[in-house]
């Protein structure tokens, strides 16, 4: 985050948008006070470990479980390295917990939060039309589409293509599923999809 920070304190425009404007915006407040990288990783990574304390509280009696189990297995990857990442996957805890309590203005300003500090916080959006019940068997169903999907390459194949056929897909989309840094590809038995699988499956 060094360099990032150093060119989005210079006036890149295009990184301004790219990388994120609430980014962008605080990382020029703490430039122009006088902090460098450092306070900004400070900064972001200990308001995502603040809200995941506060919204665990408000979930659930064994909030201090639900934290324990959030050190020793999100912190280091989101807080600790990719802090826009972490920070935009925090708000969506109270993305849940105003939709929860019907607080639409609320809501969408936590979308808006998350979106400007990293471009994928406008998935969050989604969550609004999952707070509905749904049956399991519907979920169970889900599940299978998205491994299949996921297996047969549909999605990365369809939007790889839509690059060649003409510019519609953003350069930092192709990046993310082009480039060997993000776009390599996970087997059923990597660690982390066996672990996934079954944290759904026990909450089914």
């Amino acid at each position: 985050y060094p360099d990032l920070y150093d060119l989005l304190v210079t006036s890149n425009h295009v990184l301004f948008w790219e990388k994120g404007y609430i980014f962008s915006i605080i990382s020029s407040v703490i430039h122009s006070l006088g902090g460098n990288s450092q306070v900004l990783l400070l900064i972001f990574a200990y308001s995502g470990i603040l809200i995941h304390v506060i919204y665990y509280r408000k979930f659930t009696k064994y909030y201090v479980v639900a934290f324990l189990i959030y050190l020793s297995h999100e912190i280091i990857f989101k807080e600790w390295s990719g802090i826009r990442m972490g920070l935009t996957s925090a708000m969506v805890l109270p993305c849940i917990y105003f939709v929860q309590h019907n607080q639409k203005r609320w809501f969408l300003f936590c979308v808006f939060v998350g979106a400007g500090i990293h471009y994928v916080g406008i998935l969050s959006i989604v969550i609004f039309w999952l707070h509905k019940k749904i049956k399991t068997s519907h979920l169970l169903l889900l599940l299978i589409i998205s491994i299949l999907i996921s297996q047969t390459g549909l999605i990365k194949e369809t939007l790889l293509y839509l690059t060649k056929v003409g510019d519609f897909v953003p350069n930092v989309i192709y990046l993310y599923i082009k480039g060997e840094t993000y776009g390599y590809n996970l087997g059923l038995l990597h660690p982390k999809i066996i672990q996934q699988i079954v944290t759904l499956l026990f909450v089914l």
